[in-house]
């Protein structure tokens, strides 16, 4: 009898990166003028760094129809911006937020990447060029975001072509931005008015407790300590604390988020709370479809030039984006609690089981580790929802591609 439940981690004991991410850690270690950055703070030269690194990982950055740069009026002054118009776009917009640790990037550093959205997705993207910390720390990049949202949601945009529905989408930094843009519209009576999620290696956990973390602490890319001293940086005298304003981990209820999509990197320390975030949400009834990208390593989605996923990332939300909100049925609703269960409790990847079609009520689309679907038909539970609390409960999904036994 086939194994209906494999071990779906997608990592093997040994961690094998990518050659291409290989490339771009040498890249990084041979940083020529890294030394002449040592007489200055910090945070002057990460960002010196950054903006070195642009030529060396990422593309000069696709045509698009049209590039406008604008301030939008926030709580802490005007709020600058880049739209970036695609031939052809449709109605709506994505509105993007920069990685970086709250500290690093900008709109220059991002540009290729929102190019690159644009275009896939057919949308006009908002690149949000929010405070950065120290100098301005939490909650000033969270304010910039959010009124940036407004402006779009309320239609301060529709002179430049850009209207609802909003997608909101965000790497690192950037992608736990989006989840706090994203509980404000919430708590907020759905004002911004926001249709989806797109988070790309987002920071979500305060804490740094995860077993990625610890694995992945040195030599791949992002390191532990970087990323604490981003912690830092961003919430100056609050830092040592967890609160659920500043770690999304920390929300008691995550219900009620738009259709979100979770990209994760193997080799990376935000892997596993960014994996943990995409089950809590289909636990919660949130539709979540969760790729993790084998090999790869924290920031592959700026380093177009050198690695083809960052290309296949934009092709993923381009489809995802392009997608229409998919109406959940009960049994929907269900799979998605138990997708999260399953991954909550046996520590499992569950991309596989975190998205479902329209194509009819009892069919499941399954996604691989490898990135290939299959359609499954999807016969139900064997015990209520609210029972269940292990792989085993599940009937009918095939988890591996071979007919169900």
């Amino acid at each position: 009898m086939p194994n209906r439940h494999p071990d779906l981690s997608g990592a093997s004991q040994q961690i094998v990166l990518n050659p291409q991410a290989q490339v771009v850690l040498d890249m990084f270690a041979a940083d020529p003028e890294a030394e002449a950055d040592s007489g200055v703070p910090v945070h002057v030269a990460a960002r010196r760094t950054h903006l070195r690194s642009v030529e060396w990982v990422s593309g000069t950055g696709e045509h698009v129809a049209e590039v406008i740069d604008l301030a939008v009026p926030g709580d802490g002054g005007p709020v600058p911006i880049r739209i970036y118009r695609p031939q052809g776009a449709r109605p709506g917009a994505l509105m993007y937020l920069h990685g970086g640790g709250w500290v690093v990037g900008g709109i220059e550093s991002f540009d290729a990447a929102c190019r690159a959205l644009a275009n896939r997705c057919r949308l006009p993207v908002v690149s949000v060029d929010y405070r950065l910390a120290p100098e301005h720390p939490f909650p000033a990049a969270i304010s910039d975001c959010v009124a940036v949202a407004e402006w779009i949601s309320s239609g301060g945009g529709e002179l430049h072509g850009v209207r609802g529905p909003l997608v909101v989408a965000g790497d690192s930094a950037g992608g736990h931005l989006a989840s706090l843009v994203a509980f404000a519209a919430r708590d907020g009576g759905g004002s911004p008015s926001i249709e989806a999620l797109v988070l790309v290696y987002p920071i979500i956990d305060a804490t740094m407790s995860s077993e990625s973390f610890r694995r992945y602490a040195n030599g791949y890319f992002l390191t532990a300590d970087t990323m604490r001293w981003y912690w830092s940086s961003f919430l100056g005298a609050r830092y040592g604390s967890v609160d659920s304003d500043f770690s999304p981990a920390h929300r008691t209820d995550v219900s009620g988020l738009p259709r979100t999509l979770v990209i994760t990197a193997e080799h990376d320390v935000l892997r596993d709370e960014g994996e943990a975030w995409a089950a809590r949400l289909g636990e919660a009834g949130v539709d979540v479809t969760l790729h993790r990208f084998p090999g790869m390593i924290h920031g592959f989605f700026r380093f177009d030039r050198v690695c083809s996923a960052a290309g296949e990332a934009y092709d993923l939300i381009g489809r995802f984006a392009s997608e229409r909100p998919r109406a959940t049925s009960a049994r929907a609703r269900a799979m998605s609690r138990l997708a999260g269960r399953v991954y909550l409790e046996r520590g499992k990847p569950v991309s596989v089981l975190l998205s479902w079609t329209g194509k009819g009520p009892r069919n499941v689309l399954i996604r691989r580790a490898d990135g290939t679907e299959v359609v499954r038909p999807f016969r139900g539970l064997r015990r209520p929802p609210e029972a269940v609390t292990a792989p085993e409960d599940v009937t009918g999904i095939d988890t591996d591609g071979r007919a169900p036994s």
